[in-house]
């Protein structure tokens, strides 16, 4: 049996096998190489999953407070509800942990999520249906994208779906041809007796009976009028009074009308456009003081033109355009010399 010789250095010292110091430098920047790439990667991801985890935060309070009013049958008033506060917060208002008792609670969206639709309150029925009957949309943006919450009108929660609006269905006319005020086939009316007796008129005395007592037409008397309407008779000796004169009233001088007033008005308050590319026009008019007049809203609207110049009493007609996905209720603002003016804009499907 041979015995394989163990090779020494020149110092009599046994020689182990391990990795240079190169070896060592390549194997540590690959490492840090893939640890920067993979935390670079959580970060671009952290603010999707924070919009996502925000959405289904309040889908999932939407519904429980719906399945609460379903549980406490509520009265008109006493309604579980979510309120969207502002562009962070929402309360929540139920009864928590089963109890009859409505209590509210504050919740917020996670880092950089806002809602930058309209704030809105979305309560239940006992049926578990919106008490506005209506379809409602929340949106939720951040930097990762845009999500919207839908609540259908039968009370449904969704979470990034295509809902169609009730208001954006046409309404369909099944016969155009027919008379609407026309039965197309009018059900026969079968009398209980085939052969039916008509009723007797009731006989009238066509000659009345004049009443006991005489005449029926008497003359009535005239009451005699006093002499001189009431006044003294000049010739018993008492002098007739003389009038007392009347002042003449002095006019009041007429008020200088004031100038139109400064308040701007739009065409209309409220429109309606479809996403993606549906637009509409609005018309302003300015009052007594013309001057700038800047168009705002959130960033998923485009307001053609975005500034302009009006004169005293002139008008001018914006465009609004829907120019992305995003659904749901925005307030477009018209900042004018003469006050606010603001136009409701519901953006559907």
């Amino acid at each position: 049996m041979k015995v394989r010789a163990t090779r020494k250095g020149k110092n009599g010292r046994r020689r182990h096998d391990g990795f240079t110091l190169l070896q060592a430098i390549v194997v540590m920047t690959v490492a840090m190489i893939v640890s920067g790439a993979t935390i670079m990667s959580i970060r671009a991801g952290r603010p999707g999953i924070q919009l996502a985890n925000s959405a289904h935060q309040l889908a999932g309070y939407l519904e429980r407070a719906r399945a609460d009013s379903v549980r406490r049958r509520p009265s008109p008033g006493n309604e579980s509800k979510v309120e969207i506060l502002d562009t962070r917060t929402y309360r929540v208002t139920m009864g928590f942990g089963g109890s009859g008792t409505l209590t509210s609670r504050d919740f917020m969206t996670e880092g950089d999520v806002l809602f930058i639709t309209d704030p809105v309150t979305i309560a239940f029925d006992w049926r578990g249906r919106p008490i506005n009957g209506t379809e409602i949309t929340v949106a939720l943006q951040n930097s990762a994208g845009t999500t919207q919450v839908d609540v259908t009108g039968s009370g449904d929660v969704t979470v990034g779906s295509e809902i169609f609006q009730d208001e954006a269905i046409p309404e369909i006319n099944l016969n155009q041809n027919m008379d609407p005020d026309v039965d197309v086939s009018p059900d026969p009316v079968m009398p209980d007796d085939p052969t039916p007796t008509p009723t007797p008129l009731l006989e009238q005395d066509p000659t009345p009976t004049p009443p006991a007592g005489g005449d029926t037409d008497p003359t009535p008397t005239p009451t005699p009028t006093p002499h001189g309407n009431g006044n003294p008779d000049p010739g018993n000796g008492n002098p007739h009074p003389s009038p007392t004169p009347t002042p003449t009233p002095t006019p009041t001088p007429t008020p200088t009308p004031d100038p139109a007033g400064c308040a701007p008005s739009v065409s209309s308050p409220t429109m309606s456009i479809r996403k993606n590319g549906g637009s509409d026009t609005v018309t302003l008019t300015l009052g007594s003081i013309g001057g700038t007049v800047t168009a705002s809203a959130v960033e998923n609207l485009t307001i053609s033109p975005s500034t302009t110049t009006i004169s005293s009493g002139g008008t001018k007609t914006f465009t609004i355009t829907s120019n992305n996905p995003t659904r749901g209720i925005f307030t477009v603002t018209f900042s004018t010399p003469c006050g606010v003016a603001t136009v409701v804009v519901t953006v559907t499907n």
